[in-house]
């Protein structure tokens, strides 16, 4: 992989982030999928929500690399971005997203549990198959759900 490229987003439920806790995401490159609940055009930044395991999540995600970011309150957006380097409490934990799409419509079920088998599947090749898509997706394939 070239050096002057972004690491890919590893593709993390709301849920997985807030289990793992700022001193474990600090500093990655996640991709990540809700609801938009509330914008900010002007402080530049959005609140996404998923309801998931029975619970409902939230995370806030700075749009200022992506703006003009097309927000439709209720859509269903994915961003791929970073998470900060320095994080010590769960309010800390925001999203600098550096790619934004609108997924309306998607069947977000069919698309978690694709990302299971997918988990599965690296996990079954080994750890070196893992270490070859790098550090983040090691530790990905290796969480379970």
């Amino acid at each position: 992989m070239a050096g002057n490229l972004p690491p890919h987003g590893d593709i993390l439920r709301l849920s997985e982030i807030h289990e793992r806790g700022p001193l474990l995401m600090a500093g990655k490159s996640v991709r990540v999928m809700g609801k938009l609940t509330r914008y900010d055009a002007i402080e530049q930044l959005a609140l996404i929500t998923s309801s998931e395991r029975n619970s409902t999540h939230h995370l806030q995600v700075n749009t200022r690399l992506v703006e003009p970011f097309q927000s439709r309150i209720g859509s269903t957006f994915q961003f791929i971005g970073e998470m900060p380097s320095e994080m010590e409490r769960d309010a800390d934990m925001v999203v600098h997203a550096r790619v934004v799409r609108c997924v309306d419509g998607i069947d977000s079920t069919m698309y978690y549990n694709a990302c299971d088998v997918q988990r599965k599947f690296l996990a079954s090749r080994g750890p070196a198959a893992a270490a070859s898509r790098g550090p983040a997706a090691a530790a990905s394939a290796s969480f379970t759900t």
